[in-house]
């Protein structure tokens, strides 16, 4: 049922967008699975500042980067890097 909320206002929300910011399907996919792989709360419990806005911003980062897409949405959070290296200090 949770599932089904979720990915119903995720459909919503995408639709919403202007074409040119949408997504691809890859992309969303990628995502999922690296979300799947590395949830957010493994990664802040390594992690201890991370936000849920920076994992969102280094989980895309990363499928950009394994699909060899350039991002067309704006404000982004941080990439990955920058979230280990701000916690390395």
């Amino acid at each position: 049922m949770l599932e089904t909320a979720v990915f119903v206002a995720l459909a919503v929300l995408v639709s919403s967008l202007p074409a040119f910011a949408r997504p691809s399907l890859r992309l969303l996919a990628r995502e999922a699975k690296i979300r799947a792989a590395v949830p957010y709360a493994a990664m802040a419990a390594q992690i201890p500042t991370l936000t849920p806005e920076a994992y969102d911003g280094a989980v895309r980062t990363l499928a950009e980067q394994e699909l060899g897409e350039a991002s067309t949405l704006t404000g982004r959070s941080p990439g990955l890097r920058a979230i280990v290296g701000s916690a390395a200090r």
